[in-house]
């Protein structure tokens, strides 16, 4: 949603619905059903497209089992086969990769910042409120969201998503921040992690040298934000 991609073609499989949501009127659908969908905030893009992500169980209610993928993300094997994967027994309700390039969700908050992935002081906020109320989240290993299998209908599992998208909005519309906190919340035996590369895995590859990160990826301070900055520190 804001991004104006092409959908990768994929090869139709026998017990598995490729939907695709988007707010592009004329995409090329490519063997996907596409579900146009308006934006869930006004003018906000980002988190619009984080609440179809993040609550599949409103957006898929005649499925019990989903596997979100990210657009940048290509599939190299079919979804079954990764299905298994992420997902060993019918316990587990919530199947990912951990975040091969941090070693702990602080680090994450400190790469938000330094890229200048959401305003500083948004990020700030977001990490002194978890430094103070569950601290030891900031040193647990982080869990990458370019791929997601869930259980979505299971009541752990939506419970889990719906802090998750309630601190999206409170807090930073990069929501690997606040992933391992909503997480917390499902039992252990719910969850299961893989260890792999990002970037490359037998299952997929990351990103799709094609898509360049769209105009808003990115934010800059205007300059009435960086004056009450200013401001906030003077005597």
């Amino acid at each position: 949603m804001g991004y104006d991609y092409g959908l990768l073609p994929i090869h139709t499989q026998e017990g598995v619905d490729f939907i695709c949501f988007t707010d592009q009127q004329n995409i090329e659908p490519n063997g996907w059903a596409i579900q146009y969908v308006e934006p869930f905030i006004t003018m906000d893009s980002v988190r619009s497209s984080r609440e179809i992500k993040i609550r599949p169980h409103r957006w898929l209610t005649e499925y019990s089992s989903s596997i979100y993928i990210d657009s940048t993300v290509h599939l190299r094997k079919d979804p079954l086969a990764l299905w298994d994967y992420l997902m060993p027994n019918e316990t587990t309700v919530f199947g990912a990769f951990f975040h091969s390039r941090r070693v702990t969700l602080a680090d994450e908050f400190s790469i938000v910042a330094k890229k200048n992935l959401d305003y500083q002081h948004t990020i700030n906020e977001q990490f002194n409120a978890y430094r103070l109320r569950c601290a030891q989240i900031l040193h647990e290993k982080p869990v990458w969201g370019g791929v997601l299998a869930r259980r979505h209908n299971s009541p752990s599992c939506v419970k889990a998503m719906e802090i998750w998208f309630a601190h999206v909005l409170r807090f930073s519309r990069r929501d690997q921040l606040s992933l391992p906190l909503a997480l917390s919340h499902l039992p252990s035996k719910e969850r299961n992690f893989i260890m792999a590369d990002n970037l490359m895995s037998d299952f997929h590859k990351w990103p799709i040298a094609s898509r360049p990160k769209p105009p808003n990826y990115t934010v800059r301070e205007k300059k009435w934000q960086r004056l009450f900055k200013r401001l906030l520190k003077a005597p």
